[in-house]
């Protein structure tokens, strides 16, 4: 059950909305091992944001997922969404941090109830 939230300071237009999310749901699945079918992108554009002290286009992801997140993963989740965004948003990379964080299935509900 990945989730992937992206929040941008960046505009956004509605037609490269959609693309932005299907391709990191894309990635996402797949550098997981999940089906894409359980990956849930939210994007939030137009977010207030500034980094390094100024307020220029920037990003902010965090991948969320049950089970552990290993070291390869985490390293090509950071390369790769990282690009798709700065490409999607035209954002350079040293404006676009990211995490990840691994949960238990019972702290994750889906259709109503607790994953076991």
């Amino acid at each position: 059950m990945p989730l992937v939230k992206v929040q941008t300071s960046a505009p956004l237009e509605e037609g490269a909305r959609d693309g932005l999310i299907l391709a990191l749901s894309r990635r996402t699945a797949d550098i997981l091992g999940k089906p894409e079918s359980r990956v849930m992108v939210v994007l939030e554009p137009h977010t207030a944001m500034s980094m390094s002290g100024t307020l220029g286009s920037a990003a902010f992801f965090e991948v969320r997922s049950v089970g552990e997140v290993s070291p390869d993963a985490a390293k090509r989740l950071a390369s790769e969404l990282t690009t798709v965004i700065g490409d999607s948003l035209g954002i350079k990379s040293d404006r676009i941090f990211g995490n990840f964080a691994a949960w238990q299935g019972g702290l994750w509900a889906y259709a109503g109830a607790p994953l076991r």
